[in-house]
């Protein structure tokens, strides 16, 4: 398979290249903050087709676009650092109403609905006709009402009656009682989703009308959820838990390229695993499986499984400790350290793959 390698955002020539292409606008600029103060003032002072441009720093929400078809677009720092935009736990962030908008290269952070009318889009709530497009962005820790009564969707975008779809961006630690990190978004393209939660609803959440499409994006212990519809997926890597929940009806469509595995840090390193695929290192043979893991029995970590490696896994027997060592022993992750462990060594005994 020929894992696709999805940008993570960190790297200040790979931020320099996507915002250049962007130049040539024809309508208006707007600059914050050296000619509006707020993002909110630009905004107001917009025409359709004009380009909001963010420079480095943090602004606070709530932001309201409403009946206007504009672009919001960060500035990356020198470092590549995406201009903040930041709820900070109080309210939403940004509001689209009735209006098309692309937004991109902003991180969305803390942004929090549940004090919201509707509870919904911790980070983006569109609702009414029109279209949004949200690429190379960030969200993080934004939520929407988790509470069973009121059902929130959409941790970081909840989208009702609006069409949109979202491109290599990520998502960490949104929350939702349905859709912790998107609710509606039906075209996904070259995105990673890791440490969100949801009640029920998984980390994307659509229900009836035309099918979702995902491509080339990494689930790290993530589900998709969808309430009668189909799905679309290719090359997906995904851990932790099945691909897709279905609801009344709906049926995956499987197009080739997705890979399945259970754990989401298989090395016990702390890491997800899909951040160090992501990357293109660490996965020689490209089976979406890192080279550390293909032989977790290699406790000495010298290429080879044998006697140096049954001594280190026998010298932590027995109930596994939260000493590194200790876990790293307990190779197939039931908490103890023993028979089944010894035998997953044994019969990866000699040079390992890769």
């Amino acid at each position: 398979m020929n894992r696709p390698t999805i940008s993570l955002l960190t790297t200040t020539a790979c931020l320099a290249a996507a915002f250049g292409a962007t130049g040539g606008a024809k309508a208006a600029d707007r600059l914050v903050p050296a000619q509006y103060g707020t993002i909110q003032a630009a905004v107001a002072a917009s025409q359709n087709g004009d380009r909001i441009l963010v420079s480095p720093g943090t602004y606070a929400g709530p932001i309201l676009v409403s009946a206007k078809s504009l672009t919001i677009e960060g500035i990356p720092g020198v470092a590549g650092q995406l201009p903040v935009l930041d709820g900070g736990g109080q309210s939403r962030i940004l509001r689209i109403a009735d209006a098309s908008c692309t937004i991109r290269l902003l991180r969305f952070r803390n942004g929090n609905a549940t004090n919201e009318t509707p509870r919904d889009g911790g980070g983006i709530l569109a609702t009414g006709p029109g279209s949004l497009q949200v690429q190379r962005c960030i969200f993080e820790g934004c939520i929407a009402s988790t509470s069973a009564t009121l059902q929130g969707g959409g941790g970081a975008i909840h989208v009702s009656s609006t069409s949109a779809t979202v491109s290599e961006s990520e998502f960490r630690g949104n929350r939702a009682f349905r859709g912790a990190s998107l609710f509606g978004v039906r075209q996904i393209f070259r995105c990673q989703f890791e440490g969100s939660a949801f009640d029920t609803g998984g980390q994307v959440f659509v229900s009836g009308g035309s099918p979702i499409v995902v491509r080339q994006t990494y689930l790290s212990d993530a589900v998709l959820y969808v309430v009668n519809a189909n799905a679309h997926a290719s090359d997906l890597w995904q851990c932790g838990s099945s691909l897709v929940s279905f609801e009344v009806s709906g049926q995956l469509i499987d197009e080739g390229g997705n890979i399945q595995v259970d754990e989401c840090d298989c090395d016990a390193d702390g890491l997800p695993d899909a951040r160090i695929l992501a990357t293109g290192e660490g996965d020689s043979d490209g089976d979406g499986v890192l080279d550390a893991c293909e032989c977790a029995a290699d406790l000495f970590a010298d290429g080879v499984v044998n006697g140096a490696d049954l001594g280190i896994l026998l010298a932590y027997w027995g109930p596994t400790t939260s000493s590194p060592a200790s876990q790293r022993c307990d190779i197939v992750r039931d908490g103890f350290v023993d028979g089944l462990d010894l035998g997953y060594l044994l019969a990866r005994w000699g040079p390992c793959k890769g």
